[in-house]
Order: C-alpha cells, then structure tokens, then sequence
C-alpha cells in the first residue's frame, strides 16, 4: 500500500545460496543514483502522488544495496548519491537492507551518514540468518566474521538512533544435513540480540525480525515445519527475546500471538519473472516523461 520497494543494482553480485537472484540472474549491471532515484519518483506518482499515506522506501530487491559501490565522476558511490537526491523528495523513513559481509563498506556508510542531512530515519536491516559465523559463510559465502559487522551496526545506532533490525530465515537443506531453527540456534541469537553493544559497551536495542523461507524452483532448501518454527519461538521467548517482528503477506504463521507470516529475501525475481518482459517498455516511458522525475536535477 505505501511501501516503495526498490532495487540498488539489476541483479547482484553476491553469491547467497538460499536467494533466487544469483540462481535465477546473476549480476547485470550497477544502477545509476538516477535510476535508483526514478524507481521512488515512479511509485510516487503513480501510488501515493498526494502523500495520503507514508512513503516508505526499502532498498533491497535484486541486489545487495552496499554492493553497489561504483564511484561516479564525482568520486561518490552511486549509492551514496542516490541517498542524497532522495533526501530531497517526500521520503517519511528508508530502510536499507544488507547481507552486511563487508564491515568495511558499512564503515563509510557509517562515515557518510554523519555528513548527511536528512528529514527522515534511515534504518538497517542486517540478513544474519545464522549467529553461527561457519554456517554464515556457508549461507553467504562472502560474509565476514559477524563480530565484525555488529561492531559497526552498533555503532551505526548509537549515531542515528535507529536500533538495527536483525534479519533471521527459518530454512532447512532439502537433503536434511542443515537447518537453522534448532534450540541451540535461537539460544545464540538471543545471546546476540541482547549483548551490550560491541562499539561502546552500553545497553542497546536490537530488533529481531524473524520470517519462514519462501522457497523457489531448484532452491537447495525449504521451509521448516510449523513444530519447529514454534520451538524456535518458544526458545527465544525462554531466553528473553519476546518482541518478534515479522514480514506480513505470506500466510505462513510463525508466531501465534502476532498470528503473521513471511517472505524470506531475495525471492521476488521469480515471481516477477513473467512481467519482466513489459519492463523496458515502461521504464523507457517514463524517462521520457518529465513529470516522473524528481523537481530537482539528477545526475547523468
């Protein structure tokens, strides 16, 4: 209804083996800060063009958003600079959503974001999936050790306020040698959840956002069943993890008292597939439209 979903890249580079996009598509190209910008200048227009509900814009979709680095003349990653021409529209919070395998890049959003004037929140989403850093590069090949990058999401909120939400997947590996919704699994999040912060040693709030995997044809793994994703829920709630979030849309129940469901990331190029083919079309139509571009220039 007033969500504005939007992709940082067309395809992705990283290599997630529970997410359809590498599988699917691979990695095409890198998205300009315009491109980037026109996709939310586009769902304004056309869904929300008197502001009668919340624009809520996430960066996420067929790439990692920090994986779209490319510097541009200027010497600014696009995505970066797609931040900043978005400050300027009817923006009432952004969330970024990333694997968060490289602390370094999160670093110089980090270092960014101090410099950056902005009317709305700007909140993180971290896909940890696993607390357990082996199975973390087995999900993720490209993941760093998770210390690593709690350290600096850590310290992402203390500068901006915003607690970080901490994405997990409930999955298991179709041939039975892997999942990720045992006891000992929700026990170690909860640890990590509740952990005085990495960067300054204080008490700090981190959101657990939990969600069953949606899975796609040929994937390697699938949903867990309902029996495990109540015990994992029990767990936590035992181990004093008791504010749950969830996706909404899918049906799938994964906590009776929120009584909601969810799609786990990465999975929308398949069910979109069969509309791709109307794309080029309409995306060449409102370049050509100027009342689909933002009031302010864009870069070229």
């Amino acid at each position: 209804e007033h969500d504005i979903c939007i992709s940082t890249l067309a395809g992705c580079s990283r290599k997630c083996t529970f997410c359809s996009v590498p599988f699917h598509r691979g990695f095409d190209a890198y998205l300009t800060p315009a491109e980037i910008v026109l996709q939310v200048a586009s769902a304004i227009k056309t869904r929300n063009p008197d502001h009668q509900c919340p624009n809520v814009v996430g960066m996420m979709g067929n790439g990692e958003p920090f994986g779209n680095m490319k510097l541009s003349e200027e010497g600014k990653p696009y995505i970066f600079a797609a931040i900043e021409l978005l400050t300027h529209m009817p923006i009432d919070r952004m969330t970024i959503s990333t694997v968060g395998d490289r602390p370094d890049v999160l670093r110089k959003f980090v270092e960014f974001y101090t410099t950056l004037q902005t009317t709305f929140p700007i909140k993180l989403q971290f896909s940890m999936h696993t607390p357990f850093d082996e199975e973390r590069k087995k999900l993720m090949p490209t993941a760093r050790p998770i210390e690593q990058t709690i350290k600096v999401l850590d310290e992402y909120s203390a500068i901006s306020g915003q607690p970080v939400k901490y994405n997990i997947v409930l999955l298991s590996a179709k041939d039975g040698s892997y999942t990720n919704a045992t006891p000992a699994h929700a026990r170690a999040a909860a640890q990590i959840l509740q952990a005085p912060s990495l960067y300054d040693g204080t008490s700090i709030s981190r959101i657990l956002k939990l969600s069953v995997y949606n899975p796609f044809p040929n994937s390697a793994f699938s949903p867990v069943s309902a029996e495990s994703a109540r015990n994992y829920v029990q767990t936590l709630h035992e181990n004093g993890v008791t504010a749950i979030k969830t996706f909404k849309g899918s049906g799938i129940q994964i906590d009776e008292k929120k009584n909601t469901g969810g799609f786990s990331c990465g999975q929308l190029a398949v069910t979109t597939k069969s509309i791709l083919s109307d794309a080029p079309t309409q995306f060449s139509r409102m370049h050509k439209d100027p009342t689909f571009l933002p009031t302010h220039s864009l870069p070229k």
